[in-house]
């Protein structure tokens, strides 16, 4: 008997043989299967075709969860440029709000921020932050009118001349809604009061017209009653084209 001996011979390279057949079997089906899923995935080409049938069709945008799916392929697809899944995710939301917005005047109603809260999770363009902003503002909700505001200045461009009237307008109503929740938030005596927001917006961004931004504050709280918002304005402006009239206005209005 001999005790703790290794198999040699053809035995032994036989099994060698079937354990390489094997693994070379093995490895043989995993490379199949990635090819043909990657023959499977679908192409750029098809996730446009169903997003512009989603797109054509009202129906099927007033579907949150049918936006998010297609915009979500359009990201995970490895075919499609940025730039596309940006436009795109930015067209369905852009459709959706057309189509909210038309719902609203129907009813002969504002519009609810929590109809459009859901389409920021896709996408969120200017018209779409600023429709919420207003919707915030309108249910006193100052902090989140702020935020939306402040993101949909952020995707307003100053070059073009419709959106640089826009961005003063949006600019003043930010401004009116942090400056209520200043004022509610020192009469609030909790800890969980809220402290005064600051923009993202002009943090390392191209040079502001402060001129610009000044006239169009004033242009939404100079003739207010409100000696919130006047002092609001001399907090941003304290030197600005209107500050003594703005101090005039409140030497009046504490009479």
């Amino acid at each position: 008997m001999h005790h703790g001996s290794v198999r040699t011979g053809p035995a032994a390279a036989g099994n060698s043989r079937s354990r390489m057949k094997g693994l070379n079997r093995a490895f043989t089906t995993a490379l199949l299967l990635f090819f043909s899923t990657e023959a499977l995935a679908e192409t750029c080409s098809e996730v446009d075709a169903d997003a512009q049938r989603l797109l054509a069709s009202p129906a099927q945008r007033s579907d949150l969860a049918t936006l998010k799916h297609i915009a979500r392929r359009a990201m995970a697809n490895s075919g499609c440029r940025g730039e596309y899944v940006y436009r795109l995710a930015r067209d369905l939301t852009l459709a959706a709000l057309g189509d909210i917005e038309k719902k609203a005047a129907a009813e002969s109603r504002p519009l609810a921020s929590r109809e459009l809260q859901t389409l920021s999770e896709i996408s969120r363009p200017w018209q779409l932050m600023t429709a919420l902003g207003d919707a915030h503002f309108a249910e006193r909700a100052w902090l989140k009118a702020f935020d939306a505001y402040d993101i949909a200045l952020g995707n307003l461009d100053m070059a073009k001349g419709d959106e640089r009237r826009l961005y003063g307008d949006v600019y003043a109503r930010a401004i009116v809604a942090r400056a209520i929740l200043e004022n509610e938030s020192a009469n609030d005596r909790s800890d969980s009061r809220p402290t005064a927001p600051q923009f993202r917006t002009f943090r390392g961004g191209p040079a502001v017209d402060r001129a610009f931004l000044d006239e169009a504050l004033w242009n939404r709280v100079g003739l207010s009653a409100d000696r919130r918002l006047l002092q609001a304005y001399l907090v941003e402006f304290p030197d600005g084209a209107h500050a003594a009239m703005a101090k005039t206005r409140l030497t009046e209005l504490a009479k």
